[in-house]
């Protein structure tokens, strides 16, 4: 078995290979067939116009064809949706598909997270636009986690984008919200959605095969499920799993039993307003088990839905991990997410004493109008005229 990373190894690396997303792979495709015509037709033109040079109206002919060649693109694009639903794999198919052997040239990487200043933008950024190519009609440049990018740099990047004649810039990023509004009438938004559970248990079972990995597709949809349907993480897990064995069994990727034992202890922690307590059990577990932040957070969430506690307090719980993204960056999230069960566990006992009061007091008003009916009734059967008063 290699040893190269299985997320690595089997990456796709054409458009036909990539699963889900289909729709919008096909799009992508028609746009490369086309640009490939435009290619083959420009480098036929520019291997004539030697021949072509005693001849000037062809000669002027052949150069205003390469021109209107030359403003050929296809859309910028901007690629949102969660991890490992395919936004990278597809941008750099489509480079390999449209350059073949000349992929290296033609086809830029950039990690917004990283080269992510307005400085990077203006002057490495705006130099590779500003230099044609003869034998293609445009480069690609592709910005991976564009949503790493800072404001003024996406602003520059804007500008950029509007004056660029050789190149088509593809962006990536997980949270739509970071992109600035402008950048969506620059680009074609593209929504990637995660791949379908059979379609990624199918996939995931070639990898079995090719690598002598035996499992049952339960087992397969469990391992994908989870992962939060996140594929290329599935996938580097199974790699995983298979360096101590061939077999790939329901326990393996299930979480082991010492998992639910923290989150439960952390939880009950927090519910009860123990935060320092809840946060030092965090950090203990965290350490001893060699469990991450983001590793904790997702654990925790997944833990949680099996735990019985009330439906309201789940979900403003899993509400206020996602909208806070906890365990991205520091303790302090965690801190907070303690501080959050406690704050609904409080609120719904609240609005359980709320309830009970309405309830009494309804009891109260029903008692009051039997008594006065009661009375009505008595008074009507001496006098109905004092009844009537």
């Amino acid at each position: 078995m290699s040893s190269m990373l299985f997320e690595v190894k089997h990456r796709p690396d054409r458009l036909k290979k990539i699963a889900g997303n289909h729709r919008l792979l096909s799009g992508f495709d028609a746009e490369v067939q086309a640009a490939k015509k435009d290619n083959a037709r420009l480098k036929e033109l520019f291997d004539s116009l030697d021949s072509m040079k005693n001849h000037e109206k062809k000669y002027n002919a052949a150069l205003r064809e390469i021109a209107e060649l030359k403003t050929h693109k296809m859309r910028h694009k901007l690629f949102i949706g969660g991890p490992g639903c395919g936004k990278t794999t597809t941008a750099i198919a489509i480079g390999k598909d449209l350059y073949g052997k000349d992929y290296a040239d033609m086809f830029v990487e950039i990690n917004g997270s990283n080269d992510r200043s307005l400085a990077f933008v203006r002057q490495t950024i705006k130099n590779m636009t500003s230099s044609g190519t003869r034998s293609y009609t445009f480069m690609i440049i592709f910005i991976d986690e564009m949503d790493g990018m800072d404001k003024k740099a996406q602003e520059a990047l804007r500008r950029i984008i509007e004056l660029s004649k050789s190149a088509v810039f593809i962006m990536a990023a997980n949270d739509k919200d970071k992109i600035i509004p402008a950048m969506f009438s620059r680009a074609t938004p593209c929504e990637f959605l995660p791949v379908p559970v059979k379609e990624a248990v199918d996939k995931i079972q070639e990898i079995c095969a090719e690598e002598g990995i035996q499992a049952d597709d339960e087992v397969l949809e469990e391992l994908y499920l989870s992962r939060f349907g996140d594929l290329r993480n599935a996938i580097g897990r199974l790699g995983e799993l298979a360096v101590s064995s061939n077999i790939i069994t329901m326990e393996m990727v299930q979480d082991a039993p010492v998992d639910a034992e923290i989150f439960d202890t952390f939880y009950q922690l927090a519910s009860t307003g123990q935060q320092r307590k809840a946060y030092r059990h965090f950090l203990r577990s965290r350490i001893d088990a060699g469990i991450s932040q983001d590793e904790f957070a997702l654990k925790f969430a997944r833990r949680l839905i099996n735990l019985k506690v009330d439906e309201i307090v789940k979900a403003k719980v899993f509400v206020f991990v996602k909208e806070n993204k906890i365990g991205n960056d520091s303790d302090i999230g965690i801190i907070a997410l303690a501080g959050k069960i406690f704050s609904a566990v409080e609120e719904k006992k609240e609005n359980e004493k709320s309830d009970e009061r309405m309830k009494a007091m309804e009891k109260k008003v029903d008692a009051m109008l039997e008594q006065y009916n009661e009375i009505y009734a008595a008074l009507h059967s001496i006098s109905p005229s004092m009844a009537a008063r």
